[in-house]
């Protein structure tokens, strides 16, 4: 999927891979009842869903800019994060 998104519009991806799970899911309703042998195919092929989220991420990272992402130091970062429950037994 990954390679679809790459060389094809994100977004024509992300819109296509959303028909195709509605589609899975309809079937799974409709069709499921008929047996496992119908209801296994369909649950395999709606884990398409799994790959919505990079392929959304992908999209908002080509969105972005890198003005608007904050930069924060990592020994920075490590530091608010232990300071935080000392904070709170002094307080109590």
């Amino acid at each position: 999927m990954g390679l679809f998104s790459d060389r094809l519009d994100r977004l024509t991806v992300l819109s296509a891979l959303g028909f195709f799970v509605m589609l899975v899911s309809l079937g799974i309703v409709v069709i499921g009842r008929a047996g496992l042998s119908v209801l296994i195919p369909l649950t395999v092929c709606f884990g398409v869903v799994f790959t919505i989220y990079p392929v959304a991420m992908a999209r908002a990272q080509d969105n972005i800019f890198e003005e608007q992402v904050p930069y924060i130091p990592i020994h920075r970062a490590h530091r608010q994060q232990h300071r935080s429950p000392r904070r709170t037994r002094e307080l109590i």
